[in-house]
């Protein structure tokens, strides 16, 4: 015999701090999940609030009663003549302030009651640790007994809920949930729900997956302690003797990242496992979880997972890709659509469980039983007010359907072998190891053999993410590196545009590809907005034709209003890529007399191929005016190096060149504002400018202060010049694109074309680095934390063994000093989305929060100004 319950795994977008558009969604959400006959009904961690709020949660009182004015708003909310929580099992994740300490955490709420409220565990995994605590639980064993002596039973009046293990702790509610629940208090702490028969557990990702990075050190320091002083280096030779015996002695086949389950609860004991919590857009981490969560389902096949991800981005340039799901025994039952434009998704399931001979409250021997399930776990049942026959009706959201296919034959026959890491790594293991990512888990062979590829050695030592899933009886692919990247900034400027309140952008195109990426990423955009466009357009036809067969949410009218009304505000009314991408970015082009003809052509053939609204500007005006300057300032001509100049002569010249560029961008950028939108009457409107520096450009200083590498904010900044190669190899040849033009301009020799064109001036010459290995020494400092030293023995014995010692240090020599010499230049770098594992750690100031002043107004009856209007002000 079997029992079953309805399943519900929402995605919504919750905006920074926009309290009431966050409580619309939870509330639509959970008319959703009624409709669909649900039971039960998680969303992402914190989204009242949002995630990465950061500094916003050091304003505790603020936070305090907002979270609490917001959950009462939405307690109050009423469904079809009863309240929305009504027989209906709703997880709400929001912070609570408690002993004087402030936990993220989950409110579970059932016929309009709160039942317990339990806090996150662990913050140890992200930078939550710097306004959160982690819930230690009442204490020692000991202390235990003699609290639960003195505790009360909290009685819920509207809800059947009995409490059989009482762990918790007692918190007091504040007055507008009392006014609304007509309950004093509630608990606090960890607990598992029988309801109905089926035994349900909460835990925050965080809790039950903890992250370790930089797991090779270990192998690293005992590498180290093997070694005699006395030599005065380390015994290279003997060390390699030992890997001939032993292949996995070298640090570097390990992986980087591991994640391990914790074993809080004993998950032999649970029914359904209930997850929430953020994957950021780190490329490739959520593969990793993803696996670690499937391999769970393996191990406990009887086990009904439900992880709800979070989705949208966040205050500090993180992207959250909404993808949600529900799965069992190593296949995805139903599941959100992973980078779409919808900020409510809501996927639904008839999960069935097999009856146990003996439910939660009959247990023979409830002490052992509670030793079994963990350690201050408390148990409690709930049962509904009558019975509901309805069926839970199965929906999903779909992924939109746009794909970058990859392939070792494509990079080979299209990237420069100077930047192709295949190549480079062809004859080194180590160098193969330490480059690998998704290129070969998504060819054709892999999808042959994904849904296998997780053998018992990959589920034992997490070595194996798994790149396909098993869903509706198909083999499905989890989006590759490329993919991943592409879409991350596509989305990611999506978000920023609709935050910042912007019309577009501005972008600066210089004929190089980190421009064209960067130019790409908006059509990319565009293509994907197409996309979405044309399915809502076909949805509306059907209504209207009496056509629709509903499947879940997909077509509910508040995801239509708001993708309408963001698509309304940047001006956007017709489904052409190309029509879009003139709307959302702006290029402009200002070449110099040393400037070539290749990248004036490639600049003009980019921009006609993705209709880019571009301008030209030819600077040469500009820098003849500052260089007289200059020349009356000396009282002597200001010369190139190659024309007997000084070095300080060759500096100025060229910087007059590239900071120049960025006055004009920003000129232009106010310009084009007044030339587009003043024919509308639109007087306020700004673009965003995005910036176009590299990670290598960036960790090595190799770019100008205030140039065209420090715009506004900055897609690239954290992806290496190889990874962009790659990518727009890809994109080049796929035939969704038709972007030829790029397979040119990646063939072109990286340049900054600032000196005269008789220079062949050359960014890998001017580095003294090419640029694969600065991709190399980026990983082993970034990654791997490895200094001068350590990364000398490293890169002998395992990446460059054939090297002559002299050469590998000049190469760590070059790369350090010039990191240690332009780490000032790092500071005046705007803003930048997180992407590859061996970014840079900056903090990024930007604030995206949103703050309701005309709730405040209200809330404390302030009387209106309408004198002073801050959205009109200018800087």
């Amino acid at each position: 015999m079997k029992n079953s319950v309805g399943l519900s795994c929402c995605s919504i977008y919750s905006k920074p701090l926009d309290y009431e558009g966050n409580k619309i969604k939870i509330i639509e959400s959970i008319k959703q999940c009624k409709k669909l006959n649900c039971n039960i009904r998680i969303g992402g961690e914190l989204e009242i609030t949002g995630v990465n709020c950061k500094n916003s949660f050091k304003g505790i009182e603020d936070i305090h009663e907002n979270c609490w004015l917001t959950l009462s708003n939405i307690l109050k909310e009423k469904y079809e003549d009863s309240n929305i929580t009504e027989n209906i099992l709703c997880f709400i994740s929001m912070p609570i302030y408690f002993k004087k300490k402030l936990y993220s955490s989950e409110i579970i709420i059932y016929n309009n009651q709160i039942i317990y409220i339990s806090p996150k565990e662990n913050v140890e995994n992200n930078e939550q640790s710097m306004y959160f605590s982690p819930y230690l639980g009442l204490g020692h064993e000991e202390d235990i007994e003699k609290k639960n002596e003195k505790k009360n039973t909290i009685i819920f009046s509207n809800s059947n809920v009995n409490i059989i293990s009482n762990h918790f702790e007692i918190f007091p509610l504040p007055k507008c949930i009392q006014n609304v629940t007509q309950q004093k208090e509630t608990y606090i702490g960890k607990c598992i729900i029988e309801y109905e028969g089926v035994s349900i557990a909460h835990t925050f990702l965080d809790d039950l997956i903890s992250i370790e990075r930089n797991e090779t050190v270990d192998a690293r320091i005992e590498i180290f302690n093997k070694w005699d002083p006395d030599c005065n280096h380390y015994n290279v030779n003997e060390n390699n003797e030992n890997n001939e015996n032993n292949e996995n002695m070298s640090p570097f086949e390990k992986e980087y990242i591991k994640l391990t389950t914790t074993n809080k609860i004993n998950l032999e004991c649970i029914d359904v496992l209930l997850v929430n919590g953020y994957i950021t857009n780190e490329l490739e981490l959520f593969k990793k979880y993803f696996s670690t969560l499937m391999n769970l389902t393996k191990k406990y096949p009887h086990l009904i997972l439900c992880f709800s991800n979070n989705f949208g981005c966040d205050n500090y340039l993180y992207m959250f890709d909404g993808f949600s799901f529900i799965g069992k025994n190593e296949q995805i039952l139903t599941k959100n659509g992973r980078y779409s434009f919808y900020e409510i998704q809501v996927a639904s399931v008839k999960a069935e469980i097999e009856k146990k001979q003996e439910d939660l409250k009959t247990k023979i021997n409830l002490k052992n039983y509670k030793n079994k399930i963990g350690k201050q776990i408390s148990l409690l049942s709930i049962n509904k007010h009558g019975k509901d026959n309805k069926e839970p009706i199965f929906s999903y959201n779909k992924d939109i359907p746009l794909s970058i296919e990859c392939s070792k034959d494509t990079l080979s026959k299209n990237l420069p072998d100077i930047f192709n890491i295949n190549k480079y790594s062809k004859n080194n293991k180590n160098l193969a190891e330490l480059f690998k990512h998704g290129a070969e888990s998504n060819t054709e062979h892999g999808a042959e053999h994904g849904a296998e590829s997780n053998t018992e050695h990959g589920a034992e030592h997490g070595a194996e993410s798994r790149s396909y899933y098993i869903f509706n009886g198909q083999v499905e692919r989890l989006h590759n590196i490329y993919e991943e990247l592409s879409f991350n900034c596509s989305m990611f400027l999506w978000h920023i545009l609709h935050l910042s309140k912007a019309k577009g952008f501005t972008l600066a195109l210089s004929g190089g590809i980190d421009s064209a990426f960067c130019a790409c990423m908006v059509y990319v955009l565009a293509t994907m907005l197409e996309i979405q466009m044309k399915e809502m357009n076909e949805l509306i036809e059907n209504e209207e034709n009496n056509k629709d067969e509903k499947k879940g949410i997909e077509n509910d009218d508040i995801n239509k209003k708001i993708f309408s009304n963001k698509l309304k505000n940047v001006l956007i009314n017709k489904a052409c890529k190309k029509d879009i991408c003139n709307k959302l970015l702006n290029t402009l082009s200002m070449p110099s007399k040393n400037n070539s003809q290749e990248t004036k052509y490639f600049c003009e053939e980019l921009s006609k191929a993705i209709n880019s609204y571009h301008n030209i500007y030819n600077i040469d005006d500009i820098y003849i005016f500052f260089k007289n300057v200059g020349e009356n300032f000396l009282n002597e001509k200001l010369k190139f190096k190659t024309e007997n100049g000084t070095n300080y002569h060759d500096l100025c010249l060229q910087n007059i060149q590239s900071r120049s560029r960025m006055v004009m961008l920003y000129f232009f950028n106010t310009l084009i504002c007044q030339k587009k939108y003043a024919q509308y009457n639109m007087y306020n409107e700004f673009l965003i400018t995005l910036a176009t520096g590299n990670l290598d450009e960036s960790i090595m200083g190799y770019f100008t202060k205030y140039d065209c590498s420090s715009g506004d904010i900055d897609i690239i900044g954290n992806v290496s010049k190889i990874l962009i190669k790659e990518t727009m190899c890809y994109i080049a040849n796929s035939p969704v694109f038709d972007l030829q033009i790029l397979n040119k301009i990646n063939s072109y020799s990286p340049s900054a074309e600032l000196k005269p064109l008789d220079n062949k001036q050359n960014d890998e010459n001017e580095l003294n680095l090419k640029f694969v290995e600065i991709k190399l020494l980026t990983i082993l400092k970034n990654k791997f934390s490895l200094g001068p030293s350590s990364m000398y023995y490293y890169l002998s014995q395992y990446f460059w063994p054939n090297m002559s010692k002299s050469d590998i240090f000049n190469k760590i020599q070059i790369f350090f000093t010039k990191i240690y010499k332009n780490i000032h230049k790092l500071f005046i770098l705007p803003p930048s989305l997180q992407n590859e594992s061996c970014a840079i750690n900056m903090n990024n100031f930007s604030n995206f929060a949103t703050i309701d002043f005309d709730q405040i107004k209200q809330r404390y009856d302030i009387p209106l100004d309408n004198s002073i209007n801050p959205s009109k002000t200018t800087k």
